[in-house]
């Protein structure tokens, strides 16, 4: 009874200590206050809008807890305390100093607003500079918003200033630094709705395997005919599966009438198609210029085949299974709605068994007339970073590369191709009917 009591008061220590801990989280909004950003402030549309953000940002936290949200300016290279219509603005704008500098004030959330045009002197220096520290491991997650707001006044980029009036692009990145804070973050995210894509980290959870059903073979083989027409050695041979992979990762007959026997004394062939896809709208895998990269690594293991049945294993403790799986090949790749789909096609080769049976095991044998079998094995896929880009919908929709679009957003790379840069590890667990 000491033990349970001394458990519970630690228990509640921990909970008070772990709360107290949350509830000192702190948030910065930090705004980008560059000349450029002005016509914003004379339009009205950047108060209100950072106004709303911060009115919701603070009614997330409890009544009584010590959670901060800061407003502060990032000018020149200075930080500095937010106040509405700035009278004084910056000169230029150092995206990469201005977030090391935010950074080493410790905010656990980082909500950072900007024209997304990195402009100094040096005009080597792009707002790729601030992308690699968007890139470092201490930077847990980046989601970020698009938005078109009111603009009232001067465009000024680099050395030279164009008047504009209308919408123009504008870049809100929401940037978890702090792990402990995942359930603030995303209370945050949510404000944005559908207006908010992930940047990093692209994990297993957004690229799957996905099996090919019937209905898909004539896909499969207009995948095969655009691989071959772009890439040279691409793999041309196409064999109609006699399984399916179903979204459970068991494996079924391709044909439920006349599913595929296998004999004991030969060598038997399970074969079937499987899919490379991303689950996000936004995020594609591959690119047009590069189709016939071969850079992701595939594995199939841990074959085990076993008895299905009670009675199959009398016969089984005498039988050796021999079993092994061609690595699988990239057969055909697709665009479609401007996303890639790779397509692979894997074999399972196994038998002929080798079996010692005594004579009742025979006679057990033909009196059953068969065995059933059933196997389970691993597919892994390993996908660079570079392979996962925003997709073109998406990137025309919102981004530009011509730092004189101004209804768009500036970015001179990829964000996504260019801040993740961990691998992906995707694996599925097949079993077989």
């Amino acid at each position: 009874m000491k033990n349970i009591l001394l458990k519970l008061i630690f228990s509640i220590i921990a909970i008070f200590i772990f709360s107290k801990a949350i509830s000192s989280q702190s948030i910065a909004i930090a705004i980008d206050g560059s000349g450029s950003m002005r016509g914003y402030f004379k339009a009205g549309s950047l108060e209100k809008y950072i106004d709303d953000k911060y009115e919701k940002f603070v009614s997330f936290f409890p009544s009584d807890s010590n959670g901060k949200v800061d407003k502060i300016f990032f000018i020149n290279k200075e930080i500095l305390p937010y106040e509405p219509a700035p009278r004084t603005m910056g000169d230029i704008t150092v995206l990469d100093i201005s977030f090391k500098k935010i950074l080493a004030k410790k905010y656990d959330i980082i909500f950072l607003i900007t024209d997304n045009v990195q402009d100094t002197e040096e005009d080597s220096i792009t707002t790729v500079a601030f992308y690699k520290e968007l890139a470092k491991e201490e930077i847990r997650e980046v989601n970020v918003a698009p938005e078109l707001l009111d603009f009232n006044g001067n465009v000024i980029l680099r050395d030279y200033s164009v008047p504009h009036t209308g919408k123009r692009g504008i870049l809100s990145y929401l940037i978890l630094i702090n792990d402990n804070y995942r359930s603030y973050y995303y209370k945050f995210l949510s404000l944005f709705k559908e207006n908010v894509l992930l940047i990093k980290p692209i994990t297993n959870k957004n690229i799957k395997i996905i099996g090919v059903r019937q209905n898909e073979i004539d896909v499969v083989k207009q995948s095969v005919m655009n691989l071959l027409s772009k890439c040279s050695g691409a793999y041309s041979k196409i064999i109609l599966p006699n399984v399916e992979i179903v979204s459970n990762g068991s494996i079924v007959p391709y044909d439920k009438e006349n599913p595929p026997s296998f004999s004991l004394d030969k060598q038997n062939l399970l074969n079937f198609f499987f899919s490379l896809e991303s689950i996000l709208e936004h995020i594609n895998i591959g690119n047009d210029n590069n189709p016939c990269d071969r850079e992701i690594k595939l594995e199939v293991n841990n074959l085990t085949i076993l008895p299905k049945r009670l009675k199959d294993k009398i016969f089984f403790n005498n039988i050796k299974t021999l079993g092994k799986i061609a690595p699988p090949s990239l057969i055909g790749s697709l665009k479609k709605n401007e996303t890639y789909k790779y397509y692979y096609y894997c074999e399972v080769r196994f038998g002929p068994f080798e079996y010692n049976w005594n004579l009742l095991d025979f006679f057990q044998y033909l009196r059953f007339n068969s065995i059933k079998l059933k196997m389970n094995f691993d597919i892994t896929l390993t996908v660079p970073p570079n392979y996962f880009s925003l997709t073109e919908e998406y990137r025309n929709k919102y981004f530009t590369n011509d730092i004189n679009e101004y209804n768009k957003i500036y970015s001179p790379v990829d964000l996504v191709q260019f801040i993740n840069t961990e691998p992906v590890i995707i694996n599925l667990k097949l079993y077989s009917y």
